[in-house]
């Protein structure tokens, strides 16, 4: 049965949100998609198929999660899919659509405003954790969406869960194994997700200068800092990927910064000592991305940096680059 003017199948419907208290329940989901499993593959008038609505109505059902996964597992090309307005299944699942949401009869109803929607809230807050495994899951089905911005504002989704500080090393690992250039990625509406974490460099170079973050973490709550170091070292990959390797000993362009980095190279007046790629390289390299507004967390970085590990300063990689060169 197909709803004429909307073309949306019962199952469409059913994969919906309506309200916080009022929404269909697995088992319900399961006895329609097991009558009818090429419902998966359907689209209705607006190019979208179930999976689009059910990564939309993810932050309105928390206790019921495996609509995404039990989608996947019938039509796992459904993650590739655009629908008519350019967005994919996981734009929705991580921004606010106005066209999402649906009343009884399957109108479409106004979202709320931004700043108060459950799905910024959870973002942000301590229920980040209601859509983890659905971000996994459709990074791992299909890592390139992480490049590609939705339609409708031009945002990318690395950009969006770092705008919110989204606490998940799992989900960030997760796309840095499988999409590193994402991490470099940026469109005329969202910066890289470096940009976005700035303010939180001074308490990288607290937190982690002397010891290591650790890569084999997946759970468990982030220290201050700790999702700073994750990105930059994902982005410092992607740099390294996509510039084939650095060769550059040559002197910086980015005047604030290159002082700052020298006044301390000169201070220590010794001669320079090659070692492996530290922090201070990757933070130099990696600068680049940092939002020109938070400059001074940076030289208060670079000060803190200094305090705890002046010898970096001196310690050029294996290509001859001081972190001075790399700015």
């Amino acid at each position: 049965m197909v709803e004429e003017d909307s073309k949306m199948l019962p199952l469409h419907l059913a994969c919906r949100p309506f309200d916080k208290d009022i929404i269909f329940n697995m088992e319900t989901f399961r006895q329609l998609i097991e009558a009818y499993p090429q419902a998966a593959k359907e689209k209705d008038a607006k190019g979208r198929l179930l999976l689009h609505y059910a990564c939309g109505g993810a932050s309105y059902r928390p206790d019921n999660q495996n609509f995404i996964s039990e989608l996947l597992k019938i039509y796992p090309e459904a993650a590739q899919i655009l629908d008519k307005q350019k967005n994919l299944p996981l734009h929705y699942l991580v921004m606010p659509k106005q066209s999402v949401r649906c009343d009884y009869f399957g109108h479409e109803m106004n979202w709320l405003d931004c700043e108060a929607d459950s799905v910024n809230d959870f973002l942000r807050g301590n229920n980040h954790r209601w859509i983890e495994k659905e971000l996994i899951v459709l990074i791992q089905t299909y890592p390139d969406a992480l490049l590609k911005s939705d339609g409708e504002k031009d945002q990318l989704v690395l950009g969006t869960l770092a705008k919110f500080r989204y606490p998940s090393c799992q989900v960030w690992h997760t796309a840095g194994s499988l999409c590193s250039k994402a991490f470099i990625c940026a469109s005329l509406q969202s910066m890289q997700p470096l940009y976005h974490m700035s303010f939180d460099l001074p308490a990288l170079v607290q937190n982690f200068t002397e010891i290591p973050l650790d890569w084999t973490k997946n759970e468990g709550d982030m220290q201050d800092g700790e999702l700073f170091g994750i990105i930059l070292y994902y982005t410092f990959e992607a740099l390294l990927q996509a510039e084939k390797g650095l060769d550059i000993k040559t002197m910086s362009n980015h005047v604030p910064l290159c002082h700052h980095l020298g006044m301390h190279y000169k201070s220590l007046n010794n001669k320079n000592v090659t070692g492996n790629m530290t922090l201070l390289h990757k933070l130099a390299y990696c600068s680049k991305f940092c939002d020109p507004i938070h400059l001074m967390h940076l030289i208060m970085a670079v000060e803190l940096y200094a305090s705890k590990q002046g010898h970096h300063f001196l310690l050029a990689d294996q290509n001859g680059n001081l972190p001075l060169h790399l700015v």
